[in-house]
């Protein structure tokens, strides 16, 4: 597998870029004089977005890439998208849906409270603290979780294709 790659500092305009949460886009255009000289140009929308030559943007990590990425859990477990409470500070927590966990943070999709709104999502955010939802009765877990893999076997089933 190839090791991520988030240097540009050689890219041209027309080169393949990959995000974190999956898009794909193109460089539209290098302009070196910019704090942010790399503009990118998605392929899902019309819209561009500005980067660093470290595929960096707001963020403190670089969040687009050279190449296509598949992210792992640590134990190469694929992480299973689900909601949890994220915080920044861990004085205030926000219930969102969490789809990547790395080097002990997580990314959540940006203000996706549930698995159905966080189909209509494709900016992820980042958050330094995270949790499982603790529900007040645990039997009310158990449920959910049973009902959480009943919807991921139902969705899986809606992509395959039958043949008649």
């Amino acid at each position: 597998m190839k090791q991520l790659n988030s240097d540009f500092s050689k890219a041209k305009v027309g080169d393949p870029v990959y995000h974190l949460d999956g898009r794909i886009g193109r460089i539209d255009s290098i302009r070196p004089s910019l704090v942010f000289p790399i503009i990118v140009r998605w392929d899902s929308h019309n819209a561009t977005t500005n980067y660093m030559f470290d595929g960096k943007n707001t963020l403190a990590i670089a969040n687009i890439f050279t190449h296509p990425i598949k992210i792992i859990h640590a134990d190469d477990e694929p992480f299973v998208e689900r909601v949890m409470e994220v915080s920044a500070d861990e004085k205030k927590w926000y219930k969102r849906v969490v789809c990547i966990k790395k080097n002990g943070s997580v990314y959540a999709w940006n203000d996706a409270e549930t698995i159905e709104q966080a189909k209509n999502k494709n900016i992820v955010v980042y958050w330094s603290f995270y949790r499982e939802i603790q529900p007040v009765n645990p039997r009310i877990a158990e449920i959910e979780n049973l009902m959480q893999e009943l919807q991921n076997e139902l969705e899986s089933l809606k992509e395959v294709n039958y043949e008649k």
